[in-house]
């Protein structure tokens, strides 16, 4: 919950619109805490409530598919 707002703040704050970039910053800000992993299920977790939304440049081959947003697509926050 609580990266998930900082996630929020950061992203909002500074209208980062690359997940890569966006995660590198937080990775770094808070060190050992939480995975690579652990910041893509949050962001997917995000998507999915539609509190961020993603303008993706490639169309996904499976529907169903978790995907991750990669440095071609923008992130557009509410």
């Amino acid at each position: 919950q609580q990266a998930e707002q900082r996630i929020l703040t950061v992203g909002r704050a500074q209208r980062m619109r690359r997940w890569p970039e966006l995660r590198q910053q937080l990775l770094l800000a808070s060190f050992g805490i939480l995975t690579t992993q652990d910041y893509d299920q949050i962001i997917r977790q995000l998507l999915e409530k539609r509190i961020v939304r993603c303008e993706w440049r490639r169309v996904s081959s499976n529907e169903g598919e978790e995907r991750v947003p990669g440095n071609e697509d923008a992130l557009l926050w509410s």
